[in-house]
């Protein structure tokens, strides 16, 4: 919260397209959650996180492939204080190798789209 400027508690809105899992397969789950976490102070009560990421395998090497596995994702924002509060399949695509790496298919990677609320 320090190093953004911005005030806690102060922003409505805010949205991580495509880089979470660079936080979490570089740096690890802990920064992860230490990201959302810091997200999580500068929004407001009922503020919506808009969290965009290439979908990932199950047991595949996602850090390698620069992919994350909802399911992974999902139990760190369930440690974050944050809520999924919705889901949306808009940035599918069901045609993506997901055993491929996303540069591979670059711009057309399955993807998907949570909304995230502080309660």
């Amino acid at each position: 919260v320090e190093r953004t400027g911005l005030a806690a508690a102060s922003v409505d809105v805010a949205v991580t397209a495509l880089n979470f899992h660079d936080i979490y397969n570089g740096a690890g789950e802990a920064q992860a959650l230490a990201f959302l976490r810091a997200v999580h102070g500068l929004l407001k009560t009922g503020g919506t996180l808009g969290l965009i990421e290439h979908s990932g395998a199950a047991g595949a090497n996602n850090a390698q492939l620069h992919r994350l596995n909802e399911e992974v994702a999902r139990k760190v924002i369930a440690r974050s204080g944050f809520r999924v509060a919705d889901s949306s399949n808009l940035l599918s695509n069901p045609d993506d190798d997901l055993a491929k790496g996303v540069f591979a298919n670059r711009g057309k990677t399955d993807r998907y789209l949570l909304k995230l609320v502080k309660e």
